[in-house]
């Protein structure tokens, strides 16, 4: 195809700074003012801005096939997507218990195609993420402070279930925390680390003894990508980093009491009682163990996690008590246990590829932020399920394909 001429070059041109402004603070408001009402509230303004403008872009010849799989990474994170909605698509649609609730996710994947597809198009700056992020955060303190003292346990979940808030809020925090190191200005770092700090209080307000396993995770995985850069005062401020954060977790009563638990709650399911939430779980990879038998390769389409129950109380495996509260649950509190048992093997590995797919073909600046909004699912998903609830799916899917086109700043972000 013959290049185009100026005239025409800067038709296109001119208008992708204006969309890269608009969906920038269609992105700010996504984080600070949508995404606390829940999945289906936050999709409306991205998904119009989208579907508006994807038929100019592909008229103008601006999306075509051959921009879209020209970059490597952008090729196989978006097999990845596909892949995904098109195996939970299939298998709603011939399972045995199709419903139509059960081709939300799919669809809202799908959608999210069409939104990585537009991101690859009008790539948002960096800066519209850093302060949606930063306003989300303070969205979610003033909430917090609002509710402060409503809650009997002390967690709060802020509109949205406890463990539903802590993925989100995390994700946000790693987020900031990754965006340090596209800032370098100390100022910047400052402002940035504020509200990594604002965004962590929060966190712990919302119980989840999970967030540690991301924090901690994500700490490994920003000290090894950074390992050449280390030295003894890098180390140092990670230790101190690491430190004030577990202080602050003590004195802090919603995670310090559930932390002082773990040790109780653990004897009591050696002596055969599973009531604590440590003991749920145990409770649950039991019955998954006895319920997998040859369903990991197509999946119990067929059955409720209450049906795996009733058949195992059945068959002298579990007590009725165990059965009562085990047939109360719809999911295994482990995302990768629970896909393998309701979606089968392809659901399993449809799942492994959007996390590690997105993490193994893109430069290390990026690399860094996926690895923040992944992190919460990657580790989380060992002992819950955060796919379950739909705001944290949909911020997944959307932020990995904006990351994966932001415009970081670099000469190289911009040619990739």
């Amino acid at each position: 195809m013959p290049p185009r001429s100026s005239s025409e070059s800067g038709s296109v041109n001119k208008p992708h700074a204006l969309f890269q402004t608009i969906t920038g603070l269609l992105v700010i408001i996504y984080l600070g003012f949508i995404l606390q009402f829940g999945a289906r509230v936050s999709l409306i303004l991205l998904t119009l801005m989208a579907f508006t403008t994807l038929p100019l872009f592909i008229s103008k010849r601006v999306l075509t096939v051959e921009t879209v799989t020209a970059n490597p990474a952008n090729r196989y994170i978006l097999g990845a997507f596909l892949f995904y909605s098109l195996v939970w698509l299939i298998d709603v649609l011939v399972s045995d218990r199709a419903d139509v609730s059960e081709l939300e996710r799919p669809i809202k994947v799908l959608i999210c195609v069409a939104l990585f597809l537009y991101f690859s198009v009008v790539r948002v700056d960096a800066k519209f993420l850093l302060i949606g992020l930063c306003a989300s955060v303070s969205v979610l303190a003033f909430m917090l402070y609002q509710s402060f003292g409503t809650a009997e346990d002390n967690r709060y979940g802020l509109g949205l279930n406890q463990n539903a808030l802590a993925y989100l809020i995390t994700a946000e925090v790693l987020l900031l925390s990754a965006l340090l190191s596209v800032y370098k200005k100390v100022w910047v770092r400052i402002f940035i680390s504020a509200f990594i700090v604002t965004g962590f209080v929060v966190s712990l307000y919302t119980g989840s003894r999970v967030i540690f396993l991301c924090y901690g995770g994500f700490l490994i995985i920003f000290l090894w990508v950074h390992r050449r850069e280390l030295t003894l005062k890098g180390v140092t401020a990670a230790a101190f980093v690491a430190l004030f954060a577990l202080f602050l977790a003590w004195k802090n009563d919603s995670i310090s009491s559930r932390f002082i638990e773990i040790k109780p709650e653990i004897e009591a399911i050696y002596s055969g009682d599973y009531s604590s939430s440590l003991g749920h779980r145990a409770g649950l990879y039991k019955l998954w163990f006895i319920s997998i038998e040859d369903r990991f390769l197509l999946g119990a389409d067929d059955l409720e996690l209450s049906d795996m129950a009733e058949s195992a109380q059945a068959q002298g495996l579990i007590s009725l008590m165990d059965r009562d509260w085990l047939a109360s649950y719809s999911h295994f509190h482990n995302e990768y246990l629970n896909t393998l048992m309701f979606r089968g093997i392809l659901g399993l590995l449809s799942l492994v590829s959007v996390l590690a797919i997105p993490l193994f073909v893109t430069e290390r600046d990026r690399k860094l932020l996926l690895s923040a909004v992944l992190t919460p699912l990657l580790l989380g998903g060992l002992v819950d399920s955060p796919f379950t609830g739909g705001t944290y799916l949909v911020f997944v899917f959307v932020m990995v394909a904006l990351v994966a086109n932001l415009r970081i700043g670099s000469p190289r972000s911009d040619s990739q």
